[in-house]
């Protein structure tokens, strides 16, 4: 297979970007074992960016084919929020009550109901961490510097959009994605926090670690003067 490369998103992509989010939506695996509902699960995680706020969105190519994304918004507070996009499925497409999915939302009431005096996502200033990307690859568009280039034009794009910078949320246990943050200038902060619904393959529930990326050391375009 040839190499990937990064291009712009366009409306074309949708259902590979919805596809794609799905096949790897268990750190880097299906998500199915864990919530089978293809329509609500890619609607949570990708609809805001592809049908809202598709400038922010780019995709890796290889061979004719989408292998990769990377969506972001300029301004999380226009996100519309996963929680909402849910219950309309619930009410619509009664996936509270399928096998795949119904043991999903019975799990994360109950994961939040023993949770309630667990520590939660740390405070962060959402203000000045005011961006976010979401993004995930298939095999064939990892490596080859597809990742690092997709951050570098988000970077780009909101901080030229007036964001001084951006948070991001990993599972904890995803060490090779926290390394790789950090080595673009993320910054841990405070400690893991339990997801609601979620678990290992093993059964373990999943904890999620906070990032942060302050944009005043980032010069726009920098990164493309570094490849010549």
């Amino acid at each position: 297979m040839a190499k990937a490369f990064v291009r712009e998103y366009r409306p074309g992509d949708r259902d590979a970007v919805r596809r794609i989010c799905f096949d790897t939506g268990l750190m880097g695996d299906p998500i199915a074992a864990q919530y089978s509902d293809f329509e609500s699960f890619a609607d949570m995680l990708t609809a805001y960016y592809t049908d809202a706020e598709p400038e922010g969105a780019l995709v890796a190519e290889a061979d004719g084919a989408v292998v990769g994304y990377m969506l972001s918004c300029l301004d999380s507070r226009k996100v519309w929020n996963p929680g909402n996009i849910a219950v309309r499925h619930v009410f619509l497409r009664g996936v509270l009550f399928r096998l795949g999915t119904g043991g999903f939302y019975l799990r994360g009431v109950y994961d939040l109901i023993c949770d309630l005096f667990k520590p939660k996502r740390p405070r962060f200033d959402e203000a000045y961490y005011l961006s976010h990307t979401h993004n995930n690859l298939l095999p064939a568009g990892r490596g080859g510097g597809t990742s690092k280039e997709f951050f570098y034009r988000v970077f780009d794009r909101v901080k030229l959009g007036g964001s001084r910078g951006l948070f991001g949320e990993v599972w904890s246990e995803n060490k090779t994605m926290i390394k790789f943050l950090t080595g673009l200038g993320y910054k841990l902060e405070g400690e893991p926090y339990l997801s609601p619904g979620l678990r290992y393959p093993n059964g373990d529930r999943v904890s999620m670690q906070l990032l942060l990326r302050d944009l005043r050391d980032w010069v726009p375009g920098s990164w493309r003067d570094a490849k010549k």
